[in-house]
């Protein structure tokens, strides 16, 4: 009964900036914490593109001085202790989460656009980069044990791996 508590249905929220975005997936994935009684390394905030999590997650995170550990590649078990050690937030880039396991998992920046990356030329490159991104999206969920959040940038739209999930509505959709 405990465990079941929770679990949440997956969320997708979309937000008008990615700084925006960013700052209420830390803020939610704190509440989620303090409402279930977890620790920060329980978390997972993942991040679909490189930009995003250079140029707007690690700055924020270093600008608010938020306790968090960054994997820098697969099989990183060295940083995912210093994460439990010092309860700290795990923050990563899409492709370094295969193999691990958290309670929660936060994915940010799934959007149309950056979720598959828009082609930039015409051709089967396309067929691809989407099953590609099904597969990235699959093994990033499926590394939460009871909660999914998934956020995106409503300036750009929703992203297509999303759209059958949405209309089958397995995903809540929420407006920022």
């Amino acid at each position: 009964v405990q465990e079941e508590r929770k679990c949440k249905k997956p969320e997708y929220k979309l937000f008008v900036l990615d700084e925006e975005m960013v700052e209420q997936a830390f803020a939610d994935a704190e509440k989620y914490c303090d409402i279930h009684k977890i620790r920060k390394s329980d978390v997972l905030i993942t991040i679909s593109d490189n930009v995003l999590l250079n140029n707007v997650v690690l700055k924020y995170l270093k600008n608010c001085n938020k306790p968090f550990v960054e994997i820098q590649s697969r099989n990183d078990f060295h940083s995912l202790e210093m994460a439990k050690s010092g309860n700290r937030f795990v923050v990563c880039g899409i492709d370094y989460v295969g193999g691990l396991e958290f309670d929660v998992v936060f994915i940010l920046g799934v959007d149309k656009g950056r979720v598959p990356p828009e082609a930039k030329e015409n051709g089967g490159h396309y067929q691809f980069n989407n099953y590609a991104w099904h597969n990235r999206m699959y093994v990033a969920i499926s590394r939460a044990k009871y909660y999914v959040a998934i956020y995106g940038n409503s300036s750009n739209g929703i992203s297509p791996v999303l759209e059958t999930a949405i209309s089958n509505q397995i995903v809540n959709v929420e407006y920022s």
